[in-house]
């Protein structure tokens, strides 16, 4: 039963993986200033890009990127998804160890409490990712790109008439 559930919890994350990668729609240029001085600057542009499956060559288009530097945002981002992908599943297995530790009829404290820590490592260690690609794509980028990547994303996340937040 766990070796089913692990293999299918790998087969979505591959698929949602490949096929968001070339299947998401593009949202619109944004408005410029004002959508980005409405977000929070709490910001994760790995983790929006790949969620965006922005093609790469609209993204070069978009941020108006040269030819070595859409390579690096291309090389930086795949390196991204490969390590996060390994860590979800890693966390994966790890939160389906502590619901089977809790189905059991005495549960393990000490047992228990190990799963947290791998838990929690792992959870720091995605966020470590994103921070570190981050920096890496803060590198590559002019500080005019940078900023049109933040007023991109915030014009995601910007709240729009009719819609439930």
């Amino acid at each position: 039963m766990r070796t089913m559930c692990i293999g299918l919890l790998v087969a979505v994350l591959v698929m949602g993986a490949t096929t968001g990668l070339t299947s998401a729609q593009v949202p619109e240029d944004p408005e410029p200033e004002q959508v980005l001085a409405q977000s929070d600057l709490t910001f994760e542009p790995a983790g929006w890009l790949l969620a965006q499956a922005l093609d790469p060559a609209d993204l070069q288009r978009r941020l108006n990127l040269s030819d070595e530097q859409a390579r690096r945002v291309r090389q930086i981002l795949t390196a991204h998804q490969d390590r996060i992908a390994r860590l979800r599943i890693a966390l994966s297995r790890a939160r389906l160890d502590a619901r089977e530790a809790m189905l059991e009829a005495t549960p393990d404290r000490t047992k228990l409490e190990g799963i947290a820590r791998r838990i929690g490592e792992l959870t720091g260690q995605l966020t470590a990712a994103r921070f570190q690609t981050t920096l890496e794509l803060r590198q590559v980028l002019t500080p005019e790109q940078w900023n049109r990547l933040r007023t991109l994303r915030a014009r995601r996340w910007a709240p729009r008439p009719g819609r439930l937040r």
